[in-house]
């Protein structure tokens, strides 16, 4: 099972958006900024979530020890309504506004995303014995 991890400091907030994303089918785990690292150190997970209620500095350092320690994590930082059109974000973060349809179809589209580099091909060995069906 896909599991994500929301990170932001508005307990209410996370609790609501672990309701909406629950929609994905995935595991949701919340957690504070100061706990965040913790659960990170305990188990993978696919998605984390950076909420909008976090400072940008703050999420920018979270942010990076996420992709230094946990390359294959796949990161999203809910923004506020209209400016996460225009922000700039460090390559590697995608951006998402908080309206529930845009955050599910983001999280589900960041779950179901696969890095090449990890697909093995499919390698077809010759059968050993060839079976005749009469």
């Amino acid at each position: 099972m896909s599991a994500i991890l929301l990170i932001g400091d508005d307990a209410f907030l996370l609790q609501t958006r672990g309701a909406v994303l629950r929609a994905t089918g995935a595991e949701i785990v919340s957690s504070d900024t100061s706990s965040a690292l913790h659960f990170l150190e305990k188990r993978f997970f696919d998605v984390v979530i950076l909420c909008h209620s976090i400072p940008l500095h703050v999420c920018q350092t979270i942010a990076a020890v996420i992709q230094q320690n946990w390359p294959g994590t796949r990161l999203l930082q809910v923004s506020a309504v209209r400016e996460w059109e225009e922000l700039e974000c460090a390559r590697g973060i995608e951006v998402c506004s908080p309206e529930p349809e845009r955050l599910i179809e983001r999280t589900s589209m960041l779950l179901n995303h696969r890095n090449c580099d990890s697909v093995r091909p499919v390698i077809q060995k010759p059968s050993d014995r060839t079976i005749t069906v009469h």
